[in-house]
C-alpha cells in the first residue's frame, strides 16, 4: 500500500515536500471484527468553498491549514491535498496512526 504524505517537517523549508510511505496491508485476522460496509461521500466544491469562506472570516496574517486525518478518510490524501492547495490553503496538517 502506497501512502502519499504531505506535512509538516521538522525543517521549514521542506514543508511541501511529498513522501511516499510503503505500509503493510492489513490481514483479515488484524481487521476489527465491528467492520462493516461503510462508505463517506466528500463533495471537493464544497471543500474549496469552505476554504473559501474561511478565508474571509480570518485576518489576512492569519495561516489557515487543512486537516487531513488517515488519509483524508480513507478518500485519498493526494486528491483532499490538491484540493485544499488549490484552494489556496497555506498548509495541510497530517496525521497517521503510523507516524
Amino acid at each position: 500500500m502506497t501512502r502519499h504524505m504531505f506535512g509538516f517537517f521538522p525543517n521549514p523549508s521542506t514543508l511541501t515536500r511529498f513522501e511516499t510511505l510503503h505500509l503493510p496491508q492489513l490481514s483479515d485476522n488484524e481487521k476489527s471484527p465491528l467492520s462493516r460496509p461503510t462508505w463517506i461521500e466528500i463533495d471537493l466544491d464544497a471543500v474549496e468553498h469552505n476554504v473559501h469562506t474561511a478565508r474571509k472570516l480570518v485576518a489576512k496574517n492569519v495561516k489557515l491549514y487543512g486537516v487531513c486525518k488517515a488519509d483524508a478518510m480513507g478518500c485519498g490524501l493526494t486528491t483532499i491535498g490538491q484540493t485544499f492547495a488549490e484552494a489556496g490553503i497555506d498548509g495541510l496538517a497530517v496525521r497517521t496512526p503510523q507516524m
